[in-house]
């Protein structure tokens, strides 16, 4: 899975605004402060990897990558811990200075179908070790979880809290997920980190912005765009004449202001460029260029 890393670009994000309220502004904790108001930081990745955040909310449109963040944020850690980060891509030496978090990947669409479908313990500890029961072949228990935690830096991502629409459901899923950070800091004095994802649509700020740093994922400039068409192009291993054939076909709807639109999201650019292989013509409307890609 490490091989398929070398896809990544970093993406940048607006943090939020504090309070203008004085007495609310004070009752945010130091670290959220400093956050926030750290005008020179905009590369989400610097945000996911800083140990002295404890919770992260990353707020993106479909197709903005901010799965795709959560995921190479667990590569990373899973990296760290086999002794490979020199396989990564990036400047190896600052991510060694994060601390080696296990990683705990969490589709909270699949958790809260769980939760609907049972009848006794729905707890996040009990949901985990028939994750890590299935994935290891093992047989693991709540309480195995429980001594992992308790031994070792753990970081939870929780991918796509908009996919649980239902009401009810979702603030079961929120109430579970509360009880297990509270036990794990509270009781068996973890150290836990969050980091949430969610479109804007449909959220209330569930969860609490006094505990959780939000960052908004920015679109994707022009640049970041046309280097994220070249890895693409580089890790099909394609022919020197077709690799430039793609980056000048792209390059090209970069300078139209009409398709320039349609290379704002990963999502976005990937189908582009499979288009473009395809030798097919870029589309100039967003409908359109879904269409074709599923044609």
């Amino acid at each position: 899975m490490l091989g398929h890393t070398h896809l990544f670009i970093t993406l940048d994000v607006n943090p939020p605004s504090l309070p203008n309220d004085p007495q609310v502004l004070e009752q945010l904790p130091d670290w959220l402060k400093q956050s926030a108001e750290d005008d020179d930081r905009t590369s989400a990745l610097s945000y996911l990897l800083d140990d002295s955040i404890p919770g992260v909310v990353l707020i993106g449109g479909p197709g903005e990558g901010k799965s795709t963040l959560g995921q190479y944020l667990a590569q990373i850690y899973r990296a760290h811990l086999l002794g490979r980060l020199n396989e990564l891509e990036g400047d190896v030496e600052v991510l060694e200075q994060s601390k080696p978090y296990i990683p705990f990947k969490i589709l909270l669409r699949e958790y809260a179908q769980w939760v609907y479908n049972q009848n006794t313990s729905d707890s996040l500890f009990h949901y985990l070790a028939i994750q890590v029961s299935c994935e290891s072949g093992r047989d693991a228990k709540s309480e195995d979880i429980q001594d992992i935690i308790k031994s070792n830096p753990v970081i939870l991502i929780l991918d796509g809290l908009d996919e649980v629409p239902e009401k009810g459901l979702r603030m079961k899923v929120l109430d579970n997920v509360t009880s297990f950070v509270n036990q794990v800091r509270d009781v068996l004095e973890g150290n836990l980190r969050v980091i949430a994802t969610t479109r804007p649509q449909g959220y209330s700020q569930e969860f609490d912005p006094a505990h959780y740093l939000h960052l908004t994922l920015q679109k994707l400039s022009s640049k970041k765009a046309s280097s994220y068409a070249k890895r693409w192009a580089d890790a099909r291993e394609l022919n020197p004449r077709e690799s430039e054939r793609i980056h000048e076909a792209f390059n090209t709807c970069i300078e139209d202001a009409v398709v320039r639109v349609l290379t704002q999201t990963p999502l976005q650019v990937t189908i582009l460029l499979v288009i473009i292989h395809a030798r097919g013509a870029p589309p100039k409307q967003r409908e359109e260029l879904f269409e074709e890609y599923m044609v």
